[in-house]
């Protein structure tokens, strides 16, 4: 009975390969950023967003036909809570912003707002496939066009006017501006090791430039009389993002 039970494994392990049609992944790991997203000015302490995240694959999807295939995935990166100092800035960038005209109400919460700031930025990605297998390996090149949404601090505050009794909100949030964020090229690799023909464990790597346009749009409406002024901080560049994670995959 053992040696039927190893000859039956032997047997799965030795299904031909080019055969799984859909292999469905999820992998975590760190993506390293070329640079952080930063224009020069008071804003950038918006941006949470720094050159090494903890990041999760949380779901690919690949399909062949036999060498070639087609693939698609998301992927979730973690902003983490601000630190102190990244908090003080914030608080630092208020009131240098705000207090030669303004007070701000309920002060104190400001830093409450921003300890509870933990956002997640997302990145899709579509592309073309070309894979190598035999009875063990499985690995896989891909080259593709990605999305990312950037992750920016975005909240509203109320204000009173100095020597005057008038009211107001300032609100900070992030507009999109064409193309928003994206990546050309994005090069994805990914090798797995087969204990069984389908379930398989996987190191997945991926590099991107990605090019990002967009604006923290600052507005200050008067709740009196119900006018609003604007001013924007672009956002407007490139950099290199690389990736790299382990996880399993399940092949069909």
């Amino acid at each position: 009975m053992l040696c039927l039970n190893s000859l039956l494994l032997m047997a799965q392990n030795k299904k031909a390969p080019y055969k799984k049609h859909l292999i469905l992944s999820g992998s975590m790991g760190v993506n390293a950023a070329s640079k952080n997203i930063t224009n020069g000015t008071g804003t950038d302490v918006f941006i949470p967003y720094q050159r090494a995240n903890v990041a999760l694959q949380a779901f690919r999807i690949e399909y062949f036909l036999k060498r070639f295939g087609v693939y698609g995935q998301v992927r979730l990166y973690n902003m983490a809570q601000p630190s102190a100092t990244e908090r003080q800035g914030l608080v630092d960038f208020f009131i240098g912003d705000l207090y030669q005209q303004y007070y701000v109400q309920n002060e104190p919460g400001i830093e409450s707002k921003i300890l509870n700031f933990n956002k997640i930025a997302t990145k899709g990605t579509i592309g073309l496939l070309y894979r190598w297998e035999n009875h063990r390996f499985h690995v896989s090149g891909g080259l593709g066009l990605s999305l990312f949404g950037v992750a920016v601090f975005e909240d509203s505050f109320q204000l009173k006017e100095k020597d005057a009794n008038a009211y107001f909100e300032v609100k900070y949030v992030k507009q999109s501006k064409a193309g928003d964020t994206f990546g050309i090229p994005s090069v994805d690799l990914a090798v797995a090791y087969k204990p069984v023909h389908w379930f398989w464990f996987k190191a997945d790597m991926a590099w991107s430039l990605d090019r990002y346009h967009f604006s923290i749009d600052r507005t200050i409406t008067n709740i009196n009389t119900n006018t609003a002024t604007s001013s924007s901080s672009i956002y407007k560049g490139n950099l290199s993002n690389f990736y790299l994670g382990l996880g399993f995959a399940l092949a069909f």
